[in-house]
């Protein structure tokens, strides 16, 4: 099941914040929003690198 970012993150320890909560390989889904107003939905899927 996709984690939402939510409302509200602003910052990157935010976007940090939602993708810990997330866990290794569960997507991700954000809404950025450009300089211009338009948004876009796009997701990621944290993973663990060694």
């Amino acid at each position: 099941m996709p984690v939402s970012a939510g409302p509200g993150v602003g910052a990157a320890p935010d976007l940090a914040s939602a993708a810990a909560a997330a866990g290794p390989g569960e997507r991700v889904t954000l809404t950025v929003r450009h300089k211009d107003g338009t948004r876009r939905t796009l997701s990621a899927r944290p993973g663990i690198l060694t």
